[in-house]
């Protein structure tokens, strides 16, 4: 091979090397942005979960409460109570659906 061919095969070869690099710069930003994402989810289901855990406890507390009342209170008030509330779903739903 002579001076000229090894010229040629080295123009290639920087050509190919610059090819390359712009492709590993583009793999390299769009895994900075994938990183992002998860980042961005892993930080909206941390938040999600304390909201879970913060609405668990209130309802639990609201259970604790509502037995207390209901060991308390006589029969006639409970029934009372389920009473009014099953009025009140079926006006709501024929509010609703009808």
């Amino acid at each position: 091979m002579n001076d000229n061919d090894l010229e040629q095969l080295e123009s290639q070869s920087d050509e190919r090397i610059t090819g390359l690099s712009a492709k590993v710069q583009v793999l390299k930003n769009i895994t900075g942005k994938i990183g992002d994402e998860i980042r961005a989810g892993n930080s909206l289901l941390d938040t999600m979960n304390n909201q879970f855990g913060d609405t668990g406890s209130i309802l639990g507390r609201t259970m604790h409460n509502f037995k207390v009342m209901a060991e308390k209170e006589s029969g006639a008030t409970m029934c009372y109570l389920i009473f009014f509330i099953v009025v009140m779903v079926i006006i709501c739903y024929y509010w609703f659906f009808k």
